[in-house]
């Protein structure tokens, strides 16, 4: 007999990978369609080189930084997530930088697809590469715990899910996990930059993730208003409701400032607007990025 959740997961099931988005962000668009992704390099050809791009004179982020955001789905809050940075931790023996984030939907989402994720990378010092990556992924009926291992002696990537252990792959030099690319991108100068190629894996594939950038003025979400860097990620190889929708997209706003704070995701699909906006941060220097004092003085 089919139960009522059974059914009400099944109707909800194409929207799973744009819940996604929203639980999980820019971070993990590698990973959520790597199994639709083409693949890009061919047998034969030439490894591509991933481009150099400036980095900024030290890290944007700081120890302690946290930010949450509200996700909403056309006009119901369907949950929230949060990403953090700290350190420097030990990851055996090894000096890094732990970048978490953690995503739930609600009370009202939970009845029709129950989300419960928390993703982890520990980075190396000089934040140019991962050193581990972890996923336990709770959505819907689905549960896995996922490790990505780097060999970056041998430019290979290494997945596993609950410890079952896949054939390692080729990876392309100073590629990111899904998490991690995300304050990678951050940590670039991004000044009249239009183009973004950066490559990244899951651990299951190798790819490269495309980006257009553009600025804009005065977008105001719950933690304020806020000039920014729009990024445009490329989606012509995805699949799922991406490819089934005419005018589908994925934008992501990032402040423009030193900080770079990723203040806001949408993706556009034919199933509805999905929104992900920053309501507040903790951690130092934070002020900037929380909403006005409710009685009007400057913050």
């Amino acid at each position: 007999m089919t139960k009522p959740q059974d059914s009400a997961f099944t109707a909800f099931k194409p929207l799973r990978p744009v819940l996604l988005l929203l639980a999980l962000g820019f971070a993990l668009l590698p990973a959520l369609w790597a199994e639709d992704a083409a693949p890009k390099d061919k047998e034969g050809e030439e490894e591509p080189k991933a481009p150099a791009y400036e980095r900024l004179p030290e890290l944007p982020f700081r120890p302690g930084e946290k930010i949450f955001y509200k996700l909403r789905w056309s006009v119901f809050e369907v949950g929230d997530a949060s990403m953090e940075f700290s350190g420097p931790v030990d990851w055996n023996g090894q000096k890094c930088w732990l970048v978490e984030l953690r995503a739930q939907t609600n009370g009202f989402a939970d009845k029709i697809f129950k989300v419960r994720d928390y993703n982890a990378v520990w980075v190396d010092e000089s934040f140019s590469r991962p050193v581990h990556y972890i996923k336990n992924q709770k959505e819907g009926s689905t549960d896995r715990e996922v490790v990505v291992t780097f060999d970056w002696e041998n430019n290979k990537a290494q997945y596993s899910d609950r410890g079952n252990k896949q054939e390692p792959i080729d990876i392309q030099p100073d590629s990111w996990d899904p998490l991690g690319i995300t304050y990678a991108v951050r940590t670039l100068k991004l000044d009249g930059v239009i183009h973004l190629s950066i490559p990244s894996t899951d651990g299951k594939k190798s790819t490269t993730t495309d980006i257009g950038l553009s600025n804009e003025a005065g977008v105001k979400i719950p933690a304020g208003r806020f000039d920014t860097v729009l990024l445009t990620p490329d989606i012509k190889d995805l699949g799922g409701v991406f490819k089934k929708s005419k005018r589908a997209g994925i934008k992501i706003w990032f402040s423009d400032d030193e900080r770079h704070v990723p203040v806001k995701m949408a993706s556009e699909v034919a199933v509805g607007s999905f929104v992900a906006e920053m309501v507040r941060m903790e951690g130092p220097d934070s002020e900037a990025y929380n909403p006005p004092p409710k009685d009007g003085k400057k913050r």
